[in-house]
């Protein structure tokens, strides 16, 4: 049985990726008609990070998942699967990219929280450097996944 719920969830996640996704790519204009401090590419990428989110989660809701599967069901046919792992992907690399950007990316940063954690503003270095941390990490999960995903669809192959 469709899971209802969660395929609102992943409309509602696609429309609003689809919007920033048409932001970044300058299709639509951002809201306030302000433009943003950094290259519309950004944009984009955050957009892609929630439109594919929600057609993964649509995906999961239509096939009726658990919680706690993470691969798609044998069943679903190998150009689906494919599709589920290159989405997972897409998420993982665009997010990557963007903490690359905030780390690596010319221009100052300012960065404050609220909170016990960051109580207030800390220099642009050391948030670049938590950034890089970050995206360095996210990096190697990238190269990880892909190395993962290509064994695990070459040994499908042969059996």
């Amino acid at each position: 049985m469709v899971d209802k719920t969660g395929l609102a969830i992943g409309v509602g996640l696609i429309a609003f990726g689809t919007y920033l996704s048409m932001v970044g790519a300058g299709i639509v204009p951002p809201p306030g008609a302000r433009a943003s401090d950094g290259p519309p590419w950004l944009v984009v990428a955050a957009g892609l990070v929630f439109l594919v989110s929600g057609v993964l989660l649509a995906i999961r809701a239509s096939l009726a998942m658990e919680d706690g599967e993470t691969e798609l069901p044998r069943r679903a046919p190998l150009w689906l699967r494919l599709g589920y792992d290159l989405g997972g992907l897409t998420i993982v690399v665009a997010l990557a990219a963007l903490g690359s950007w905030i780390a690596f990316g010319p221009g100052e940063r300012v960065f404050t929280g609220t909170g016990a954690i960051i109580p207030g503003s800390i220099g642009g270095m050391v948030g670049r450097a938590m950034f890089g941390f970050g995206a360095i990490v996210t990096w190697i999960y990238v190269v990880a996944t892909v190395v993962s995903r290509v064994r695990k669809y070459i040994g499908s192959a042969r059996v």
